[in-house]
């Protein structure tokens, strides 16, 4: 096989620098090859980067739901101290995630920015220091159900951003195979000149 690979590297060489009308079509077929290879490679980078941002942003929601039902159960059934605490706890975890979930969602824009692709919003966590202050000094049902909006609009927008970068995993996926059908294409091509 590597023989053959050889003699076929061979003929391409002998053909690109000879008068043989073969020359010049495998030198057009060289440079988009390069050219499709370079573009495959920065699609499947923002593919794995588009895979991290949701991976990302599902820890988001995940924290986001257990912070949603602490809040449900300070708002309705305790009022305490510890489910007030829990529920600060599972709110700054969520914004944490959020963080982390903004930083990938970052290096896919990075990437798209180079393919000239549409760019996926980050999650927005807005806590504000007031309705938390406000939540653990007053603890009465109308902080409780501020803040449960707050965590609900929350939940919103980072749905909304799974479904921005789930839309973009598919047009990737899409991307990915035109460029490999057309790789696959150029090859059968070169191999025919070279066989002629």
């Amino acid at each position: 096989r590597q023989a053959y690979a050889d003699a076929l590297a061979a003929e391409e060489q002998y053909l690109t620098h000879s008068a043989d009308p073969r020359g010049a079509r495998l030198l057009a077929l060289a440079e988009q090859r390069g050219r499709l290879t370079a573009e495959l490679n920065e699609l499947r980078h923002a593919s794995y980067d588009a895979d991290e941002a949701v991976q990302a942003l599902g820890e988001v929601q995940d924290r986001l739901g257990t912070a949603g039902n602490w809040s449900a159960f300070d708002t309705y059934l305790d009022h305490g101290m510890v489910a007030n605490a829990v529920k600060h706890d599972r709110i700054d975890q969520a914004a944490q995630a959020a963080r982390t979930a903004d930083e990938r969602l970052a290096g896919l824009r990075t990437d798209l920015a180079g393919l000239g692709g549409a760019e996926p919003t980050a999650p927005r966590l807005a806590f504000s220091a007031g309705f938390r202050f406000a939540d653990i000094f007053f603890n009465n049902i109308f902080t409780d159900l501020a803040v449960g909006q707050q965590i609900r609009d929350a939940q919103d927008n980072v749905d909304q951003s799974v479904r921005q970068v789930s839309a973009l995993q598919d047009r990737l996926k899409d991307q990915i195979a035109t460029v490999t059908n057309q790789l696959d294409a150029i090859d059968a091509e070169r191999q025919q000149l070279l066989t002629q």
